[in-house]
């Protein structure tokens, strides 16, 4: 996962709040679908990486492709 690390995870949230403050998420509703972010969506992040992997291996798994010929792509 992207923020694994404690210095970054510190550092992403850090920005992500002092953005939040600079320009007032608040004055957007919390509806809006193109309301900024008040965090990192790290969770959902690595839950999409993972959705992501299983997805390119699904030819693998119907023994259409070797791991090799998988890796090649």
């Amino acid at each position: 996962m992207y923020t694994t690390g404690v210095a970054l995870q510190t550092r992403i949230h850090t920005l992500y709040h002092q953005k939040a403050r600079d320009r007032n998420v608040t004055r957007v509703a919390a509806s809006h679908p193109l309301r900024p972010l008040a965090a990192f969506p790290k969770r959902q992040d690595a839950f999409h990486t993972i959705m992501h992997w299983l997805h390119s291996r699904i030819p693998y798994a119907k023994g259409e492709m070797t791991l090799e010929e998988l890796a090649k792509l």
